[in-house]
């Protein structure tokens, strides 16, 4: 007799306040009601904004309707996710708001960074309080991106009026901002719908320039250009599909190879080191086609609505890629670390190097791993992924002008190189990051113990031992300062 097949359900969210009509619904499509939700509303979200695209190019809107246009919709969509807890999201952009406005431009930037990350380390200690190692979708996620709005607002405030002109990057003076926004504009901007569930990250003046509709006309040279069509409509399907590939992904291939085995007693205790790892490259794996899944679709919601679009190609075709969060492939089958983290996340990394490593004045590269981990959280595991990633990044950058430029001689060397860095590169970033899934320290430590700490020995070999096996290249800004000194001395 065959045996009796039985519906899987999700875990029920210990602590989910959204709205729970459609429950029955998404139980019956093997959904929990917080997933169920988060689905609907970025679908709704998707229609709102082909939907916005569409009126606002048959009829004319004014700024201010289009600001609440964009507003409501995201109030009413948050609300539907998280019920009275979208209140903290008005606490907290009231609070940066007022700040902007009261607070000096020469310190503005510090103020608002400071209150906001103290604003989402206190919802993330209630989350874990309340659901330590959970998963559940909770007000945590929109307040991220939030945090990540107002701290580039108020940077770009500083930049704008708290900065003289020659102190600016060539990208600061793009950014900056030179009046304080409106209080309309400010919560139109934190609230959009097209992101205000899970980004991208938009910049300020981006955005008012998206609303004007200058993020159009300022890319259109001539007449001729003008017949260029600006359409985002492939830019969107291409997204969509990446995200429903990755959510079907999810589906079938993820459960297979869950996080937890990773770390289970008997797992590691009948598995070969070998068998270890590769376990640990599956599963690290699985968990990243949930963000492929999510990013992309957002990146869709905000091109749907003529947010996102960044000028011609050479082809004359549009091109939509602002906004871009993840360039999968590149990812994927990175060579080294640096070109890992720069098609990761590369909203956030854009936040990241803005905000921190390019104002602080020492230990940049620990200031900036230190903020990404607070940003996310406060579980061992985000910390023993971010502060051992500074570490891998200065070893792979000194095993890199240790031994790159020996197989640059031939073009079959080169190749050879590449595979081996892009082989090695993928059992690092699934050695690094697998504390970041894992979440707990008990756990992290036993799965440290049973690869025998191997990643971080390798990088610390790297850091030490190689450049004295192997002499070192000289960086190209060392050669230029010696090449300085040497036409001084002369």
């Amino acid at each position: 007799m065959a045996a009796a097949t039985t519906a899987y359900y999700p875990p029920e969210p210990k602590s989910y306040h959204g709205v729970r009509i459609l429950e029955p619904m998404y139980r019956n499509v093997g959904l929990s009601v917080d997933q169920g939700n988060f689905c609907l509303v970025q679908f709704t979200g998707l229609a709102l904004a082909m939907l916005y695209f569409r009126v606002t190019r048959l009829f004319k809107f004014s700024d201010t309707q289009k600001h609440l246009i964009m507003l409501l919709p995201g109030i009413v969509l948050c609300y539907f996710c998280f019920g009275y807890q979208t209140s903290n999201l008005f606490v907290l952009a009231m609070l940066c708001y007022i700040t902007l406005c009261a607070c000096d431009p020469r310190f503005v930037h510090c103020a608002v960074l400071g209150i906001s990350m103290l604003y989402l380390s206190y919802l993330h200690l209630i989350r874990q309080i309340e659901d330590y190692g959970g998963y559940s979708i909770d007000i945590t996620g929109p307040t991220m991106i939030i945090v990540q709005k107002v701290s580039s607002l108020a940077f770009c405030l500083h930049d704008g009026r708290g900065r003289l002109e020659k102190d600016l990057t060539p990208e600061q003076k793009q950014l900056r901002v030179t009046r304080i926004p409106t209080l309309l504009e400010f919560l139109s901007y934190v609230f959009h719908f097209p992101s205000v569930m899970c980004g991208p990250l938009v910049y300020f003046k981006n955005y008012l320039e998206f609303i004007d509709g200058t993020n159009f006309s300022k890319h259109i040279e001539s007449p001729e250009a003008e017949k260029r069509p600006a359409h985002p409509g492939f830019a969107v399907i291409r997204k969509l599909s990446v995200s429903f590939f990755f959510a079907i992904m999810i589906v079938t291939y993820a459960p297979k190879f869950p996080i937890t085995k990773l770390y289970d007693d008997k797992f590691l205790a009948d598995s070969s080191f070998i068998m270890v790892i590769a376990y640990m490259l599956a599963a690290t794996a699985s968990a990243r086609f949930k963000y492929y899944f999510a990013w992309n679709f957002g990146e869709a919601c905000c091109n749907a609505a003529g947010l996102g679009f960044n000028g011609f190609n050479s082809k004359n075709e549009s091109k939509w890629d602002l906004l871009d969060a993840v360039d999968i492939l590149r990812f994927e089958f990175s060579r080294n670390l640096r070109e890992a983290l720069e098609a990761w996340n590369k909203t956030t990394q854009c936040w990241l190097r803005r905000s921190a490593y390019e104002r602080s004045p020492k230990y940049r590269m620990l200031a900036t791993y230190v903020l990404s981990a607070m940003w996310h959280g406060f579980y061992p595991g985000y910390y023993l992924t971010f502060l051992s990633g500074a570490l891998f990044t200065q070893g792979a950058r000194t095993a890199r002008r240790c031994l790159r430029h020996h197989f640059q001689s031939t073009q079959w060397l080169s190749f050879v190189y590449d595979i081996l860095t892009c082989l090695f590169t993928r059992i690092m970033m699934a050695y690094l990051v697998f504390p970041f899934v894992v979440l707990t320290l008990a756990d992290s430590w036993k799965i440290y113990c049973r690869t025998y700490f191997f990643g971080h020995l390798i990088v610390l070999f790297g850091i030490i031992v190689l450049p004295l096996i192997v002499r070192p290249l000289k960086t190209e800004r060392n050669a230029v300062e010696n090449g300085n000194k040497k036409s001084k001395s002369n």
